[in-house]
C-alpha cells in the first residue's frame, strides 16, 4: 500500500524515517522482531548512529569496515594535515574525539578556533607559532597553547615529513604517534577500538618488517605518503560487530531476502540496487554474460522482482514491511527509485 512507502532526501533524512518508522511499531514488537535493510551499505553507519541516537541498539552482520572507524579516520586526518598544514585540515584534527580526549580540550577553545577562522581567515598554519591578530574584539584564549599541544603530538610526524626516509623510520613516527593517543587506553577485549588497533598495528608491523631491498626500490617516503599506504592496506577490512543484547539487525539487500523476522524496514530502493543496476558493459555485454551463464540485467530484475513479492506476501498477515525510497545517496549524488 501507498503508506508503507514514503521518499525521503538526504541519508540522514532516510536515517530519519527509519526511526520514525521504528517508533510507529506497535509497543509489543521486540528487537529480534524486527530487521532494518539497506539496499547501499553505506547508509547503514548513518542509519546505525540515528537508530542508536534514540537509545536503540542496533548489530550489522556484515562488522564495521575499519576505515570508517575514528582511529582510522585520525590517521587519515593527521596524513592531511601534516602534508597541506591547511588550516581546514588542523581544525579537523582539533575536532577528533580521541584528541578531544588526549588534550583535555575544552568546547569553548573549540568555539573560539570557529570565531577565529571567520576572523582571521586563515590559509595554513605554521609549525613554529600561532598567529594571534594584534586588534580583535574576540576572545581567542587557549588558542596558542593548544596550537602547541597539537605540534608537539605531532613532531615525530613532522620531522620525517620534512626529510623524507624509508618506509620503516615513517612506521616508527607512526607507531610512536599511536601509543602516545592510545597508549593509557584501558580498553576491554570486545571493544571495536581495541579491534581496529589491532588491525592498524598489524598493518604497522608488516611495513616494520619490508626488506632493506624493498625500502630500497620505493625509496624515501614521506610521513603523509605511508600513512596512505596504510590506509589502503585496511581498505575493505571490518571487523566484527560486538553481540550486543536487544540489537536490531541491519543486513544488506541480498540478506534481506532470506531474512523472516514480522517486521522488515528496506532503505535506499534506488534504481541501481546493490551497487550498480547494469553488470555489463559495452565490452562484456549481455548477450555474452547470458551464453556464459553470468548475471545479466534481467537476471538481477527477476531476482529482485522475485525478493520484492516474496517479502510483502509473507508479511501480508503477520508484520509489516516499509519501503523509503532515497533521492541521494552519501555522496550527495541525485537517485532515481527503483522501477520495482
Amino acid at each position: 500500500e501507498d503508506s508503507s512507502i514514503s521518499v525521503s532526501g538526504s541519508p540522514s533524512v532516510q536515517a530519519a524515517e527509519v526511526v520514525r518508522t521504528l517508533a510507529g511499531l506497535d509497543e509489543n514488537v521486540t528487537t529480534d522482531q524486527i530487521t532494518i535493510s539497506s539496499t547501499d551499505e553505506q547508509l547503514i553507519p548513518t542509519i546505525q548512529r540515528h537508530v542508536q541516537g534514540h537509545g536503540v541498539q542496533t548489530r550489522f552482520a556484515g562488522g564495521n569496515p575499519v576505515l570508517q572507524r575514528q582511529e582510522a579516520l585520525l590517521l587519515s586526518s593527521v596524513a592531511e594535515f601534516v602534508s597541506t598544514r591547511t588550516f581546514e585540515s588542523y581544525a579537523s584534527l582539533v575536532r577528533h574525539p580521541d584528541i578531544v580526549d588526549l588534550l583535555n580540550i575544552d568546547s569553548s577553545v573549540v568555539q573560539r578556533l570557529s570565531k577565529y577562522s571567520m576572523a582571521v581567515v586563515p590559509n595554513q598554519v605554521s609549525t613554529k607559532h600561532w598567529f594571534n591578530p594584534k586588534e580583535s574584539r574576540e576572545d581567542f584564549s587557549g588558542l596558542q597553547s593548544l596550537h602547541k599541544k597539537i605540534i608537539d603530538l605531532l613532531a615525530p610526524c613532522f620531522k620525517v615529513e620534512r626529510k623524507p626516509t624509508s618506509v620503516d623510520q615513517s612506521s616508527t613516527a607512526i607507531r610512536a604517534f599511536l601509543l602516545s593517543v592510545y597508549e593509557d587506553r584501558a580498553l576491554d577485549r570486545e571493544d571495536p577500538k581495541l579491534r581496529t588497533l589491532q588491525k592498524i598495528f598489524g598493518v604497522v608491523d608488516r611495513l616494520d618488517t619490508i626488506s632493506e631491498t624493498i625500502c630500497g626500490q620505493l625509496g624515501p617516503l614521506r610521513v603523509s605518503e605511508v600513512l596512505q599506504i596504510l590506509l589502503s592496506e585496511l581498505n575493505g577490512v571490518s571487523i566484527p560487530d560486538s553481540n550486543k543484547l536487544g540489537a536490531i539487525d541491519t543486513v544488506g539487500w541480498l540478506e534481506a531476502i532470506a531474512i523472516d523476522t514480522p517486521h522488515v524496514i528496506v532503505v535506499g530502493m534506488s534504481a541501481d540496487l546493490v551497487g550498480g543496476n547494469d553488470p555489463s558493459d559495452a565490452y562484456f555485454p549481455d548477450g555474452l554474460r547470458e551464453a556464459l551463464g553470468l548475471e545479466t540485467i534481467n537476471r538481477r530484475m527477476a531476482r529482485d522482482a522475485h525478493a520484492i513479492v516474496a517479502m510483502q506476501k509473507s508479511r501480508a498477515h503477520n508484520g509489516s514491511i516499509t519501503w523509503i525510497v532515497g533521492r541521494k545517496n552519501t555522496a550527495g549524488d541525485p537517485l532515481t527509485p527503483s522501477p520495482l
